[in-house]
């Protein structure tokens, strides 16, 4: 049965996800991105807000997709946000998060998130019933070089520092990791043949509060109390021949920047525009609870982890609409969707070792401490290179969704790659990451043979809230009502 674009609106509005209890910790966080930069958001008993940055391409000198950092938000005094009734929407027509402080009897607040669609900026808006002091902290855990035992090399440490009355902030790659990987290899005399995307890139951003100023290190704060505030974090990452020239570089970004009603207007229209491609709305399958490994259920503890009642909602319309989403977020960058989390990934909790057959538990489990040089956000129980048999997934599905132009990407990618493979005549090359490829299994890391068993049912398989590529699998079952449409060419 095929529906117009107006009612399918209408039926997408239905799948916006709401909370109405603050988060713990970034396990109830909620994505935003434009393709390249992207941001787990998450709301804290008292009001205030955090969330992680994200690009497809920060990457540092030892090929590790890193993020940006974490921003806070805080609110002084919390203008009666402690307590007050809390509600906190994600609104996939318009790729924003609207955050409301109060209800109909008392209005007290209200915070919209979004991630300009065309512009490498995050902005954060909001106004209260009552004036506060704003202020925004940019948080990062790369504090001191990290070494890589196997190969000497190491990631140097973040910069922050004020520019102007606002905020910079930067990871500049040192030596890379690429010599090492090319005698580990045997592929020395190949190396020139394969892309280096690492050797002189710089990734940050520039943080710039209205009405503020700095207020310590790393923090923005307003010069008086307000009533109404905008935040707009502006980020950037290229290979540039000098730090100067990526200051300059991040500058005129920040300053083209659109003004935060004119971004979020353009990114409503593309949001919308990008739904209207097409859609596919499933009624009738049977409610199932899913198959949750038992251990999991002691560790779940984010009050979000509870809300798994659908009604009366199709869940494999809403695991379809919500995958797709994530997708969209981080589907347009300089690099492929790294399927290891790609740019969700979260911090690693409780205190047991990340291992790829076990990890669902640390990644379910609540972070018991900030982040840290030996714990953060930057972990990924898969590594951080690209393997064509996981890779591929999420795009399987793109070109029947009208995506065509984002798959140029992943060509791209490995087209650049293809030439060092032909030569060598290998084609575990192009299995290369960012740098050249494989990188070295860490001390004591032993491999799994092929057909033994796991050890224990569900193994790495048992998640939680991630995106996964299930979708490209979907099976519509006879029984069910599939409302499908869409304006897309599937000509690329």
């Amino acid at each position: 049965m095929l529906v117009g674009g107006e009612e399918a609106r209408a039926l997408l509005d239905n799948f916006n996800v709401t909370w109405t209890t603050p988060a713990q910790t970034d396990r109830g966080s909620m994505p935003l991105g434009n393709g390249e930069l992207a941001i787990n958001a998450w709301v804290l008993a008292g009001g205030a807000i955090e969330f992680y940055l994200a690009r497809t391409d920060a990457r540092t000198e030892l090929d590790r997709c890193v993020k940006l950092g974490k921003v806070r938000v805080s609110f002084s005094p919390d203008a009666g946000l402690t307590g007050a009734a809390f509600r906190q929407t994600l609104i996939l027509a318009e790729g924003c998060i609207e955050i409301q402080y109060g209800d109909e009897n008392g209005h007290v607040g209200s915070v919209r998130l979004f991630v300009d669609a065309e512009h490498p900026t995050v902005f954060v808006t909001g106004q209260f019933a009552r004036p506060v002091t704003v202020a925004a902290e940019y948080e990062t855990w790369r504090v001191e070089p990290r070494p890589e035992p196997n190969s000497g090399a190491f990631e140097s440490a973040d910069t922050v520092m004020r520019l102007d009355g606002d905020l910079l902030f930067y990871h500049r790659n040192g030596p890379t990791i690429i010599p090492f990987l090319s005698q580990l290899q045997g592929v020395e005399s190949l190396a020139v043949a394969i892309p280096d995307c690492l050797s002189g890139r710089v990734f940050g951003g520039l943080m710039r509060l209205e009405g503020g100023a700095p207020g310590g290190t790393g923090r923005l704060v307003t010069r008086a109390l307000v009533q109404t505030f905008s935040l707009q974090v502006t980020t950037h990452s290229a290979q540039v021949p000098d730090i100067e020239s990526w200051i300059a570089g991040v500058g005129q970004l920040a300053a083209e920047a659109a003004s935060a009603a004119a971004a979020e207007a353009r990114t409503a229209r593309w949001w919308q525009a990008y739904w209207e491609q097409s859609w596919i709305f499933v009624d009738g399958d049977r409610a199932a609870e899913p198959a949750i490994e038992p251990g999991l259920l002691q560790v779940a503890l984010e009050p979000q982890d509870g809300a798994r009642d659908l009604g009366p909602q199709s869940t494999v319309t809403r695991a379809y609409i919500l995958t797709r989403f994530m997708s969209a977020c981080m589907s347009r960058g300089a690099f492929p969707v790294l399927y290891s989390g790609g740019l969700f990934n979260t911090m690693p909790g409780g205190t047991g070792a990340l291992d790829p057959l076990t990890f669902s538990r640390p990644f379910t489990a609540q972070p018991d401490a900030a982040p840290s040089m030996a714990r953060n956000p930057d972990e990924r129980g898969w590594g951080h290179f690209y393997l064509w048999q996981n890779t591929r997934l999420p795009y399987h599905s793109m070109l029947a969704r009208g995506e065509a132009e984002w798959m140029r990407v992943l060509f791209a990618f490995y087209r650049l790659r293809r030439g060092g493979a032909a030569q060598h005549g290998d084609r575990s090359l192009l299995r290369a990451a960012a740098g050249l490829g494989l990188r070295p299994r860490p001390p004591g890391q032993t491999r799994r043979l092929r057909g033994e068993p796991v050890g224990r049912r569900g193994g790495y398989f048992a998640r939680t809230r991630t995106a996964g590529s299930d979708v490209g699998l979907l099976r519509l079952q006879a029984g069910r009502r599939v409302l499908a449409g869409g304006t897309a060419s599937l000509r690329p």
